[in-house]
C-alpha cells in the first residue's frame, strides 16, 4: 500500500521489509521502512525558527490538503490519523512540504474506518479531534466492540485546521474554553484535558483572527467544527483555498 502511493506533496516510500536484527544489534525482526529524504526538516521546526506570513501559511496549506485529498479519495481511501507539523517534511529550499508518517495509517473500507490499533502518542493529543479523543480514551478497551466511532476523513480535516494554528502560533496550539479561559495540557493529567475538551474546550483561534484575513480564518474555523459533518471535505476545502485569500495581514 505505501509503495503505491504516488503524490508530490506526500513522502515517497522506497521500501518495506525485515530487517533480521534490531537496533541493540541482537537477533531481533523488526519492520524496516525505506522512504525518500526530506532535507529541509519539519513544518514545525519552521514556524518555531521564525513567523510565516499568511500567504506561507495558505502554500503550505494548500499542498497538505491536495496531498490529503488523494489519500481520501483513492479506490481503498486512506486516513491518515496523525496529520501534524512533526509529520510534515519540508524540501531544502523550505517551499515544498510533504505529508509523511504513513506507517500508521487506517483504511477506510465500506465508509467505516478500521481504527484497530489506533495509538496515542504525546504530542498528538493536541491534534486529535474530538471524536478521535473519546474512542483513544474510551473507558471500553475491547476493540471486537462494533460501535460507531465517528472517526474518518472529518478527522483529518479537523488535524489540518490544527495544523494551520500551529503554524500561526509557531509551533504551538492552545484549547480555552467557551469563556477564553486557557486550558493547560499536561503529559500527566490527559484525562483532565480530556474531560475540558468534552465539555466544549476548543482549539484557540484568537490569534488566527488576527493573522489572517477573515475569508481564510473562516476556513480554518470550519475545518475546527465539533461535528464531523459539518466540517468540509478535503476536495471542498481545496476548492475553497483555490481563490484569492490572502491578504495584507502578515
Amino acid at each position: 500500500m505505501l509503495l503505491d502511493l504516488n503524490h508530490p506533496y506526500i513522502v515517497h516510500y522506497l521500501a518495506v521489509g525485515v530487517l533480521p536484527f534490531g537496533p541493540n544489534g541482537l537477533p531481533c525482526p523488526q519492520t524496516a521502512v525505506l522512504m525518500e529524504y526530506c532535507d529541509g526538516g519539519t513544518l514545525n521546526e519552521l514556524c518555531t525558527t521564525r513567523k510565516l506570513t499568511e500567504g506561507e501559511i495558505l502554500e503550505f496549506l494548500q499542498q497538505i490538503v491536495a496531498a490529503v485529498r488523494y489519500l481520501h479519495e483513492r479506490p481503498l481511501p486512506i486516513f491518515h490519523g496523525d496529520i501534524k507539523g512533526d509529520n510534515i517534511f519540508l524540501t531544502m529550499d523550505q517551499v515544498t512540504c510533504k505529508l509523511g508518517d504513513m506507517e500508521n495509517f487506517h483504511l477506510l473500507v465500506e465508509g467505516k474506518t478500521n481504527v484497530g490499533g489506533l495509538k496515542v502518542k504525546e504530542g498528538t493529543i493536541l491534534h486529535m479531534s474530538p471524536e478521535m479523543l473519546t474512542y483513544a480514551f474510551s473507558a471500553d478497551d475491547d476493540e471486537d466492540v462494533a460501535r460507531s466511532t465517528g472517526i474518518g476523513r472529518a478527522s483529518d480535516v479537523w488535524s489540518i485546521g490544527c495544523t494551520v494554528l500551529e503554524m500561526i502560533g509557531e509551533g504551538n496550539i492552545q484549547f480555552t474554553t467557551a469563556d477564553k479561559t486557557i486550558v493547560s495540557f499536561e503529559s500527566g493529567k490527559i484525562n483532565k484535558f480530556i474531560k475540558q475538551v468534552k465539555s466544549g474546550a476548543t482549539p484557540d483561534q484568537s490569534t488566527a483572527a488576527t493573522r489572517l484575513s477573515p475569508k481564510f480564518g473562516a476556513i480554518v474555523a470550519n475545518c475546527l467544527l465539533r461535528t464531523p459533518a459539518h466540517r468540509p471535505t478535503a476536495r471542498e476545502l481545496e476548492a475553497a483555498l483555490a481563490g484569492p485569500l490572502a491578504g495584507s495581514r502578515t
